[in-house]
């Protein structure tokens, strides 16, 4: 106090009484907030000085690519491992800056300035000169005219190493102009189409509870299988599956026998839908593996069996001692922290509130790989941190720790008491792994108890769960929760705070979806029973419109029609397509038809046309079947044809812009002429 007293600093400083002790490894300075760049310049990334950066490594031939890229003048070589980035400018006046690059060197290219995001997305495959070009990265980023606020700069790094190098923007501090960390990037989430066991400990039964033999040890009967069996978790090739969960180290693993309640060993389920492990301290490795049921209390193994995906969450890494529990995951895919994966309007990457709001340290305490290509690189777009692509899968480990400074306050009694209910803390102190490619080996994972404590602790796991991250309809309900099928197998149902997590969203359901009764995104509901080609969708930021076409009581065309009217793509209830180069995504198939259909509408097969139009997904069932007794057309014995549309949205960009849509599948367009379904 002395020494600092009245801000009076001229007195020498001695260093004090102190020792500095060395410490026995340099802390880490790894930066967990290194996202990889789109290979395609009509994805690029935004980033900021907040932001470290790689090029992801997975290049793509892109055959529209006409970007002017000064290969003769300012590059070291050829195009090798590309990654397209944006930059955003805060203020009028000079930019100045300089790429910092670890691991290697890069070459560099600026085009620029655009409007907006949307501008400079729509010109790449046609930026023509560039506003700066060098073979040297340590060269000024500068930007040699003025920028002004808002311009958008499109960034490309050409990587020729065998590794990416690691880059960060470093912005001359004096510099009026900075770079806008909360730049909108386009949403690039897609649902993987392989779809995943969906686990359920809300349906199973315990039929073994020996993990480490203690149940064996207390019963005296020998060869019992050392492990947990939980049986009805889920689905694998239409047959019920089972799981195991054992430990190779069954020395280091003891539970808690003298509770005051009950004993733990035997309590590996609770009734919430959670699986539970209690354990004393020390590092034990367990293994999750399916099997099939097969009536008995250990299952059938999966012969040559490999599971594309398998979601797990994993709750409650918590105590009240600083990095009291440790859990550790063998060959993860994909690891995704419960609380980063928040909507909100920017990448969840660049907001620090969210990283230090985690009681959850995701760098292991240095020692996660987020460098090299055998590591995991953070997608923007998933709030995940994913494996790169071309990784082997030699026991790779992915380490999350609770962090230093973590007592009961902030990370301690943590308790979910559902997985799909979780308080914003629950989420924080929970993540969500995936693993791919699962073999009949099982998934690992090793769960580390601090010594100090003198109490057991209780590692909690469930299934996907609704609360932690961004969701597929495939990842959430299966095909036996989907009866009918999947309304669009590689649909978002919704993250956290979204309501559409639910079977009627994501499942295909019978109804009048072609009769035509409407169902609004606005949770109205109303009988569209009269004649006329209707607006079915329609929005300001594009300039095209859906129509839906009714005649005689049903849907016969589905069509999107440009603003100067002219027709851009339509089908038909028979199944004639016009499409006059229609540039979004479609897919057209024949299909066997639903099994919930109901009656005659649909005899053997179908066909399905798939469309994306606005932020929305249209799956369309053409050539199903009516009769005369809706349809005045119709004489006794004729059917008529009509098509049942299930428009989708997806979630994330949709429910941003909900509130500016127009169309049938918003409102009702003649509230006075058409009732309601109660009043119908």
């Amino acid at each position: 106090m002395d020494f600092y007293k009245d801000g009076d600093f001229d007195k020498e400083f001695d260093q004090g009484d102190c020792e500095i002790e060395s410490t026995t490894e340099a802390p880490s300075d790894v930066n967990v907030n290194v996202v990889d760049g789109s290979p395609q310049c009509g994805s690029a990334i935004g980033v900021c000085s907040l932001i470290s950066f790689q090029v992801s490594g997975d290049s793509v031939d892109n055959p529209n690519d006409n970007n002017d890229y000064g290969l003769d003048n300012c590059l070291s070589g050829s195009l090798e491992d590309q990654g397209f980035f944006l930059m955003q400018m805060t203020a009028d006046g000079q930019f100045d800056a300089t790429l910092v690059v670890e691991n290697g060197e890069v070459d560099y290219i600026v085009w620029g300035p655009f409007l907006d995001v949307d501008t400079a997305l729509a010109t790449c495959g046609e930026l023509g000169s560039s506003r700066r070009c060098s073979n040297n990265a340590a060269d000024s980023l500068t930007l040699t005219m003025n920028v002004n606020e808002g311009d958008v700069y499109v960034l490309m790094i050409n990587d020729p190493n065998d590794f990416p190098a690691t880059v960060t923007i470093q912005v001359n501090a004096d510099a009026v102009p900075q770079l806008e960390c909360s730049v909108v990037v386009p949403d690039q989430f897609s649902c993987d189409p392989d779809a995943a066991i969906v686990l359920d400990f809300d349906k199973t039964v315990v039929k073994r509870a020996n993990l480490g033999g203690y149940a064996a040890s207390q019963s005296g009967e020998s060869g019992q299988g050392d492990g947990i069996f939980y049986a009805n978790v889920g689905y694998w090739e239409q047959r019920r599956l089972g799981l195991r969960v054992t430990t190779s180290t069954p020395g280091v693993y003891s539970c808690q026998v003298a509770h005051p309640v009950e004993s733990q060993c035997d309590r590996v389920q609770t009734d919430e839908g959670f699986g539970v492990i209690n354990m004393f301290t020390g590092n034990v490795a367990l293994n999750y593996k399916f099997v099939y049921e097969d009536g008995t209390d250990w299952g059938t193994p999966l012969v040559d069996a490999v599971i594309p995906k398998v979601v797990m969450s994993v709750f409650d890494i918590d105590s009240g001692i600083d990095f009291g529990e440790t859990v550790s995951f063998t060959n993860a895919y994909k690891v995704c922290p419960g609380g980063l994966a928040e909507e909100e309007d920017y990448p969840y990457y660049i907001d620090p509130e969210h990283v230090d709001a985690s009681g959850l340290d995701y760098t292991g305490g240095g020692a996660n790989d987020f460098t090299t290509q055998e590591g995991y690189r953070w997608d923007v777009f998933t709030g995940c941190f994913v494996r790169r692509e071309g990784a082997s899968t030699t026991d790779k480990e992915f380490v999350i720790k609770q962090k230093d400074n973590c007592g009961d306050e902030k990370c301690g009694k943590n308790n979910p008491t559902s997985p799909n209910t979780l308080l914003q803390r629950e989420r924080l102190m929970s993540v969500e792994v995936e693993y791919k490619d699962v073999t009949t080996s099982g998934m690992d994972m090793t769960f580390v108890v601090s010594r100090e404590h003198e109490q057991s602790r209780n590692l909690m796991f469930a299934g996907p769960s609704r609360d932690l991250g961004r969701k597929c309809c495939k990842d959430v309900f299966s095909v036996f929760d989907c009866a009918g099928g999947y309304k669009n197998g590689e649909q978002e149902c919704g993250g956290i705070g979204e309501e559409r997590c639910i079977e009627s969203f994501c499942c295909i359901v019978s109804g009048g979806h072609g009769d035509p009764i409407i169902h609004t995104f606005h949770e109205e509901c109303y009988d569209l029973h009269k004649d006329g080609n209707w607006l079915a969708s329609s929005h300001p930021a594009w300039d095209y419109d859906v129509h839906v076409a009714v005649y005689n009581e049903y849907m016969r065309q589905i069509s999107i029609t440009k603003a100067d009217g002219s027709l851009w793509f339509s089908v038909n209830n028979f199944g004639e397509i016009t499409n006059n180069d229609y540039t979004g995504f479609l897919k057209a198939e024949t299909l066997p038809c639903p099994e919930d259909y109901e009656g005659d509408d649909c005899i053997g097969e179908y066909m399905n046309v798939s469309f994306d139009a606005q932020d929305l997904y249209f799956d369309v069932h053409v050539g199903m079947r009516h009769d005369l007794s809706e349809d005045p057309a119709l004489k006794n014995g004729e059917v008529g044809f009509h098509m049942d549309i299930y428009p989708q949205p997806y979630v994330k960009r949709f429910t941003a812009r909900l509130n500016d849509y127009t169309g049938l599948y918003f409102h009702n367009p003649l509230p006075q002429e058409l009732p309601t379904c109660e009043s119908r």
